[in-house]
């Protein structure tokens, strides 16, 4: 069973999409050779004509370094949302020291479990 996003889901994605490659400095083709998408795709896409399935959604907005609920004109998001975003655009090595930090932190007595 495909599953299709909202007409609302699909209004302010051309735009948003448009924003992210403008925010990131990327051209249509070199977004195309990111996600793995034709550059005629990507046209599409910023025309409205075409909306991308939900796994091209993802590359798009990890190529793009946005969250895809941003992508579909969400602008709230969860705590939770915000520090994986944080997180992901992190490399490695800073990943790492984050969850040292983290995890230093959840061990303080402060968050110690109450009786």
């Amino acid at each position: 069973m495909k599953v299709r996003p909202s007409v609302e889901d699909t209004k302010m994605f051309p735009s948003r999409l448009r924003e992210a490659m403008r925010r990131c400095g990327i051209s249509q083709e070199e977004l195309a050779d990111r996600v793995g998408a034709s550059q005629s795709s990507v046209s599409f896409w910023l025309l409205g004509d075409r909306f991308p399935r939900i796994p091209m959604l993802f590359k798009l907005a990890e190529a793009l370094n946005v969250n895809a609920l941003w992508l579909l004109g969400n602008d709230t998001q969860s705590d939770s949302e915000n520090v994986l975003d944080l997180y992901f655009g992190l490399d490695e090595s800073d990943q790492a020291k984050a969850m040292g930090y983290m995890s230093a932190l959840a061990s303080s007595p402060k968050y110690d479990a109450k009786p």
